[in-house]
């Protein structure tokens, strides 16, 4: 088990799509009303389509949890432009772990107990290079659409010994749950959402 503090600010939640395997999470950010998107936008993303800006994830900032050494990047994908609820949730068919193309941009972090993350479906990663430390707190990159998604998120995958069959459970601290109460160790769920300032 990874135990980390949230990569991410503000009210975030847990929506994979079906079929997805344990332990492997996508993240969408939450507005002020906790939802997604404007009720306008819901409309166009059922039936039409909702463009990427018109998410709350869209362009977040994501910042290192923890001290850790950047194993790998890729940054050379694009962010898609448009999404349909209908369409991308069976379009966005899970993908196995080695599967490195559906992950879009992606930063992937190794902390000094060995464990590793994995931060996927980025928009664009800061100038970072293999080998290089990164600090607490320092920013990685930015939240898009890229690789196999079926909604603009952050996804995240940890796994231990450089392998990726060894996939592991993440849990955050210093989180707030949807009640209000804070957390000493908050386990993702799927379809709850938590807060972190």
């Amino acid at each position: 088990m990874l135990i980390i503090t949230p990569p991410v600010h503000s009210k975030w939640m847990m929506l994979n799509p079906p079929g997805t395997s344990r332990w492997w999470y996508h993240l969408v950010k939450l507005n002020k009303k906790g939802k997604m998107y404007s009720p306008f936008a819901s409309v166009n993303h059922l039936f039409f389509s909702s463009a990427l800006s018109n998410f709350s994830s869209f362009e977040d900032e994501v910042r290192s949890p923890e001290n850790a050494v950047v194993l790998e990047v890729c940054n050379e994908h694009l962010s898609r432009k448009g999404f349909n609820f209908f369409i991308d949730l069976f379009r966005a068919k899970p993908q196995s772990p080695t599967d490195k193309a559906s992950w879009g941009n992606y930063i992937m972090l190794e902390f000094s107990d060995g464990k590793v993350l994995v931060l996927k479906h980025l928009d664009r990663v800061e100038d970072w290079a293999a080998g290089q430390q990164v600090s607490k707190g320092d920013l990685l990159a930015y939240v898009g659409a890229s690789g196999m998604c079926h909604l603009p998120g952050l996804g995240l995958l940890c796994f231990s010994n450089r392998s990726l069959d060894n996939l592991e459970q993440i849990c955050f601290l210093g989180c707030v749950d949807k009640q209000g109460e804070a957390q000493d160790l908050y386990y993702l769920t799927q379809g709850k959402s938590f807060r972190f300032e």
